[in-house]
């Protein structure tokens, strides 16, 4: 939303820093695959799957983004605009049936 946007650090699908915030926030696509475009743009806002955090949803978001088990001081605090577009919950880098294993 605006009012944690208008204000927070946004992050490129890298966690390159496109502008530093004041709020405490950080806002970036959460969709692992990247942009389906060859030119890199993303199609949609559903398709980059845009998602703000707090310090601590920053935490989790490193460790989603590593593979690892997430260290958490406290319980996070995260903003999606409108989910995702079908990505595996136990698994969020499985986006196809193809990738999927047998418990998947």
């Amino acid at each position: 939303p605006s009012f944690l946007s208008s204000k927070a650090t946004i992050l490129d699908s890298t966690q390159k820093v496109l502008r530093n915030g004041t709020n405490g926030w950080t806002c970036m696509p959460a969709n692992p695959s990247g942009p389906a475009s060859e030119d890199g743009v993303w199609a949609s806002a559903r398709e980059a799957a845009p998602v703000c955090f707090d310090a601590a949803g920053l935490d989790w978001m490193k460790g989603w983004m590593a593979r690892k088990k997430p260290l958490m001081k406290r319980d996070a605090f995260v903003w999606m605009l409108q989910g995702d577009l079908g990505f595996d919950n136990t698994d969020p880098f499985v986006t196809s049936k193809e990738e999927a294993g047998p418990d998947q």
